[in-house]
Parts: C-alpha cells; sequence; structure tokens
C-alpha cells in the first residue's frame, strides 16, 4: 500500500483515540471530583457513608453524559471529515435518499476503519477506563467475575459506538449538501474551536448537574416525607415554570419590537396610530389590523402574528390562515432550519431542492398536530404581517404544501417581515419592493 492510502489510515486510527481518549479523560476526571465532593459531605465511616439511593440518579446522569460527549465528540469529526467527503459526496445534486446513503456509508473502507480502531478500544482498555461510571452502574455489589464484566460491558457499548458512527457518518453528507445549498464556506479544519467548547459544555454538565440533582433528589425526598401532596405539588410547579418559559421570553420579544417601533417613528417621523392589543396576538388572532403606518408618502396596514415557540415551524396561506406545526420526533441532522423544513413539499407536488435534503426526516418523527389562525382583514393600502416573535422556519402555503420564504415574500395580498426586518424596510422605503 503506498503512502497516500496508508495517510488517511493512521489519521482515522488516531482520530478514534483522540475521541475516546478525550471522552475517558474528561468523564474520568469529573467523576473524580464530583466522588470527592460526594464523600466530603458526609462521614467517611460506612455507616454513614452516602446510600446507593443518594448517589443512583447522579451517576445515572453522569453515564448518559458520558455517551452524549461521545456522541457529539464523532458528530464534530465526522462532518469535517474531508476524506470522506472526497469520497462519498456527490454534490448537491447527487445526494439519494436515506437508505442510499447508509449503504454508500457501509460501502467506504474508512468508515469501517474508523469504526474497528473506535470499537477497539472498549475491548483492549482496562474495564475502569470503559466510560466510568457505566461499569458501575451495572456491576455494583455484583459477584460477577470481572472478564464477564467485561463482555457484558462490550455487548452494550460496542453496538452504541456503531450506531453512533454510522448515524453521523450519513448525516455528515446531509449536513455537506445543506452547506452546498446555503453556500456556506468549509469547515474540515475546524475542529479545535468546536471540540474545546464541547468538552468544556459537557465538563461542566458532568460536574454541576450530579450535585443539583442530588441536592434535589434530598430536598424532595424531604418534601415527601413532610407532605406527598407538596411533593407533587413542588413537581407540578417546575413543569408548569418549564412551560411558562416561552410566554416569557414572547412577551419580552414583542415588548422589545414594539418599543422599537415607536422609537424608530419618532426618530424618522412616521405617523403611526395606536397598537391595538399589542400582546394578546401572542395567544389569540382577530381579524383586525394591529396598526398602521405611514412613511415615506405611503399607508401600511400591519397585523401582528407570533411564532410562539421558536422551534415550531409556522406556514401562512393566501387565504389568511396561519399554520403553527407542532411535532415530536428525533433528529438526525443537528440543524434545525433544514429539519424543519422537511414538513412541506413543493407547489408543484415535488420534493424542492432545498427540502429534498433530508426529506427522510420524517420517519423519525413521533406525533405531529397543526393549530389554525385566521388572520384575514380587508384594507384598501398595502397589507402586512409582521411575525415576532418569528419561528426559526416560515413557509408560505399549508401544512401540507409550502415553500420556504423570506422577509418581504409577497404571499396573497400581504407581505411578509419579521420585526426588525420591517423596521428596517420601513425606514428604508423598500417595503414595497421584492
Amino acid at each position: 500500500m503506498d503512502k497516500e492510502n496508508i495517510l488517511p489510515v493512521y489519521l482515522r486510527v488516531w482520530r478514534s483515540i483522540v475521541i475516546y481518549a478525550l471522552t475517558a479523560a474528561l468523564v474520568g476526571l469529573c467523576c473524580f471530583l464530583y466522588t470527592f465532593f460526594v464523600f466530603s459531605t458526609f462521614d467517611p465511616t460506612p455507616q454513614n457513608a452516602p446510600d446507593w439511593d443518594q448517589v443512583f440518579f447522579p451517576y445515572l446522569t453522569q453515564s448518559v453524559i458520558a455517551l452524549m460527549l461521545l456522541n457529539s465528540l464523532i458528530r464534530i469529526f465526522a462532518h469535517r471529515d474531508a476524506v470522506m467527503r472526497e469520497l462519498l459526496y456527490p454534490g448537491a445534486d447527487g445526494v439519494g435518499d436515506f437508505e442510499e446513503t447508509v449503504m454508500q456509508v457501509l460501502r467506504c473502507k474508512f468508515f469501517w476503519i474508523e469504526c474497528a480502531a473506535l470499537m477497539a478500544l472498549p475491548i483492549l482498555l482496562p474495564l475502569e477506563f470503559t466510560l466510568y461510571p457505566i461499569p458501575y452502574l451495572l456491576f455494583y455489589h455484583t459477584a460477577i467475575p470481572r472478564a464477564m464484566q467485561k463482555l457484558i460491558l462490550c455487548a452494550i457499548i460496542l453496538p452504541i459506538l456503531f450506531g453512533m458512527c454510522l448515524w453521523h457518518h450519513t448525516a455528515a453528507i446531509y449536513v455537506w449538501q445543506e452547506a452546498e445549498i446555503a453556500e456556506r464556506p468549509d469547515n474540515t479544519r475546524k475542529l479545535a474551536s468546536p471540540i474545546a467548547a464541547t468538552c468544556f459544555v459537557y465538563g461542566m454538565a458532568l460536574l454541576c448537574l450530579p450535585s443539583i440533582i442530588l441536592i434535589l433528589i434530598q430536598a424532595l425526598i424531604s418534601l415527601a416525607a413532610f407532605s406527598t401532596s407538596l411533593a407533587g405539588l413542588a413537581v407540578i410547579s417546575v413543569l408548569l415554570v418549564g412551560f411558562l418559559l416561552r410566554f416569557v421570553r414572547a412577551l419580552r420579544i414583542r415588548r422589545a419590537f414594539i418599543k422599537n417601533l415607536r422609537e424608530r417613528c419618532r426618530k424618522c417621523g412616521f405617523m403611526l396610530s395606536k397598537i391595538k392589543r399589542p400582546y394578546a396576538s401572542l395567544f389569540w388572532t382577530k381579524k383586525e389590523v394591529s396598526f398602521t403606518v405611514k412613511a415615506n408618502g405611503k399607508t401600511y396596514d400591519c397585523k401582528l402574528l407570533a411564532g410562539l415557540s421558536r422551534g415550531n415551524p409556522v406556514s401562512i396561506s393566501q387565504d389568511g390562515v396561519m399554520h403553527v406545526i407542532h411535532s415530536w420526533g428525533l433528529r438526525i441532522i443537528p440543524t434545525r432550519g433544514i429539519y424543519m423544513a422537511t414538513f412541506f413539499h413543493a407547489p408543484d407536488g415535488r420534493v424542492d431542492r432545498m427540502l429534498h435534503a433530508s426529506h427522510w426526516h420524517q420517519k423519525l418523527e413521533f406525533l405531529r398536530f397543526t393549530v389554525k389562525s385566521s388572520f384575514a382583514f380587508e384594507s384598501d393600502v398595502q397589507k402586512v404581517l409582521i411575525v415576532n416573535p418569528v419561528p426559526i422556519s416560515l413557509f408560505a402555503g399549508t401544512e401540507k404544501r409550502a415553500r420556504p420564504i423570506d422577509n418581504g415574500d409577497q404571499i396573497g395580498n400581504y407581505k411578509v417581515f419579521a420585526g426588525t426586518a420591517f423596521l428596517n424596510a420601513l425606514e428604508r422605503d423598500c417595503i414595497d419592493h421584492k
């Protein structure tokens, strides 16, 4: 084998070692520091040592975070794999469906070299280096021989490693396609910054989350001992606060937009009417104009709409109906913009080029429903829809067929803008353009 073929093999083996070594080192260090913290808070005598119930959930949390860290590192390297991109990526127009792409990855020898190197490490290294504290959770107070423990652990870890590698190398092809369509620069050489950021975030999670969970469990146990009803009320309150956070975020964004609108109109000398119920449209939509702006000799009747949750795509139809799509499922590509685009098809019935990049995401969807609301209103002047807060994906059409849209696009008799884009277009007198 010549040097040109040997070098990528060596680099791939070293890459697998780096991925596993970073994960094992960071997880081991954080577990040691956390264990030191736990035992430093108790009298280290046997009768006062922490119970298994007190360390089970924190150790379980660390085990999950360890797998997530390993998954993230594999993803970072896979998406920046110049060798695999040169061999497998056929260009934006040549990417096939999910099954074809998986088979394309499975036929690549470099994929198998990386998998073999990565999966060999848990087999060759001692038990304690196999993503501790997973071995601790599995074999705590058991009489299973060490060799059998190693076999059981490998039977669990190796399929997970293979699945992660296949998942992310397949996803990388769609990520490259999306990058080409969006004309983003090549990032195959940018490794240090994302690796450092990933290790820092997961390191903080490994150190802080187990302690927080331990404290919360102790507090909940104490509260339950005092009153079961109070414990249930505390759990419901936490869930309710998490649900209400989206409303708080939406109110903050809408308030900032209203403030900026008034300041911009005052600065530019525009005439702004009274804003009718500026916050009501966050919760329901009425068939009336929200406000009217007279600027540059033109009059615009504006309607405020809201993408309450940033992750839920919104589609606006010509007949004056807004469709908010709610869905729960798994994503293989972490870039949410193109993920959300997979909900829709082009108006002519074929899958659009931009949407085709990952239309197979629909196979991973668990639950989906649509909330519809009518916003239609009559006006003799230019009608403007201002989506604020704006969701991460905005479309023109229905929940069945739609196309991606941008600021200033025309949908029927309406011009559609995000909040900031509307203010900028108003000041530059280009709302009627495009």
